[in-house]
């Protein structure tokens, strides 16, 4: 099992001078798994994955490395999904497992669109 670090916040009167506290604990989420390219275009890429059967919905997401661009995320309860409209660059397109609030490790594939 791998282990995941939560921080939790206690909110306690700022007169008693307490603060957070980094606590561990594991997690039981798999990491998604035969992460691959099924597809792209001149401004879509399209991938796909195997999650477990604990895993409820993935979600997916990508940055471009040419201005430090990160889409926000999307869940989807399918394994594969397609990003469209996107400008020229490098990005790593990436996604995880979702097992109800928990999220597992994240698996990036790395691809360049081109004009």
């Amino acid at each position: 099992m791998k282990l995941c670090n939560f921080l939790f916040v206690r909110f306690l009167p700022l007169a008693l001078g307490f603060q957070g506290y980094t606590a561990s604990m594991d997690c039981n989420c798999p990491a998604v798994t035969n992460v691959q390219k099924t597809g792209k275009t001149a401004d879509s890429f399209s991938f796909s994955w195997n999650i477990s059967s604990t895993a409820t919905q993935s979600k997916v997401w990508y940055s471009r490395r040419e201005d430090s661009f990160t889409s926000s995320g999307d869940f989807t309860a399918t394994t594969s999904h397609t990003f469209g409209a996107l400008p020229a660059g490098t990005y790593t397109f990436y996604v995880a497992a979702v097992c109800g609030a928990e999220l597992s490790d994240f698996v990036g594939v790395e691809d360049v669109i081109e004009d």
